[in-house]
């Protein structure tokens, strides 16, 4: 069977079943990315063996799982990946092929009084359709960020929410967020003006 054939979800809505043989062709799992992928908790021992349940619970964003946490110049930077799965071209549904990572950092809402960076270790696809007009694409993922978006999507929730309810002034929530004023701003002006008009 072709690659064409494995994953060819028509444009009508038709789709073809994958066979787990063909599965396991098409994505084969990444080596675990955790440096040290031990973890003693009880409640992560049936979860992935290079995800620590209860760190993602703490992260509290549907879909990543935490990595690494450090801390720099009174910063907390957590690293964060999306669980791995068979993903479609956003053109032409065929499945595609890892071409590795970017990484991109976010600017998250303080955790304890903490600027954070949010540090996406972004999934970058190739489509090997000849036909397609797409040829290499990086993950979207929404409840984490809008695409190029900067800051998060529940820290712009929640400068927003400190602006409406809390009468906070932009210089202040960029000394919260630890960035400048204009990085905040450029983040929230459109997410304002969107609300606005709803």
């Amino acid at each position: 069977m072709t690659r064409r054939g494995w994953g060819c979800w028509k444009a009508s809505g038709s789709s073809e079943n994958i066979g787990s043989d063909q599965a396991d062709q098409i994505f084969q799992r990444k080596t675990p990315t955790l440096s040290d992928t031990s973890c003693s908790h009880d409640s992560c021992l049936d979860h992935p063996a290079d995800s620590c349940h209860r760190c993602d619970v703490i992260l509290g964003i549907d879909g990543p799982r935490l990595l690494e946490a450090t801390r720099h110049d009174r910063r907390l930077i957590l690293a964060v990946e999306t669980i791995p799965g068979l993903v479609g071209c956003p053109q032409c549904g065929v499945v595609a092929e890892s071409k590795g990572r970017r990484i991109v950092d976010l600017v998250d809402a303080p955790w304890a009084g903490v600027p954070v960076t949010l540090r996406w270790h972004k999934r970058r696809w190739i489509c090997h359709e000849p036909l397609c007009e797409v040829n290499t694409f990086t993950e979207d993922h929404p409840p984490l960020c809008a695409p190029r978006a900067k800051l998060t999507t529940r820290c712009i929730q929640l400068a927003i929410g400190q602006l409406r309810r809390e009468n906070a002034a932009i210089r202040g929530l960029a000394r919260q967020l630890g960035v400048s004023w204009d990085a905040v701003w450029d983040q929230l002006r459109p997410a304002l003006e969107a609300k606005a008009a709803d």
